[in-house]
C-alpha cells in the first residue's frame, strides 16, 4: 500500500511539473499572441 501511495504521489508531482512547464512554453510557440498583434498594428516602441 505504501509503494502504491508513493508511486501515485510521484505521478501527481510529475504531472504538475509537466503542466507548469507546458504553460510557461505556450507563449514561446504562439504566433498570435498579444505582442505580435501589437507589433502588426503599429510602430514598435511608440507612445
Amino acid at each position: 500500500m505504501r509503494r502504491l501511495f508513493h508511486a501515485m504521489l510521484l505521478g501527481l508531482i510529475g504531472a504538475g511539473i509537466v503542466h507548469i512547464i507546458v504553460l510557461m512554453l505556450v507563449p514561446e510557440f504562439s504566433e498570435r499572441d498579444a505582442w505580435s498583434r501589437l507589433a502588426m498594428a503599429s510602430d514598435l516602441y511608440r507612445m
